[in-house]
């Protein structure tokens, strides 16, 4: 099952992340709405305000979405 799962960064308190399979028209998408791509850590990389936008994203590409945000 391709699972897509949005967390908040270990790094950074003002950045949410996104890891997925390798997906090209996902990769597209994330690039059109301006994401990061952190190659080292293999994800991408947003501002919160754009998670509701990123997870609806997310739910066109992969079967799952999995989000995990601080309460």
């Amino acid at each position: 099952m391709k699972t897509a799962l949005v967390t908040p960064s270990p790094h950074e308190l003002t950045v949410v992340r996104v890891q997925a399979p390798y997906e090209p028209a996902f990769v597209e998408a994330m690039k059109t709405i301006g994401a990061q791509w952190d190659a080292a850590d293999k994800v991408w990389e947003f501002p919160p305000f754009m998670t509701e936008t990123v997870v609806a994203i997310c739910v066109d590409y992969f079967e799952e979405v999995r989000l995990e945000l601080p309460s």
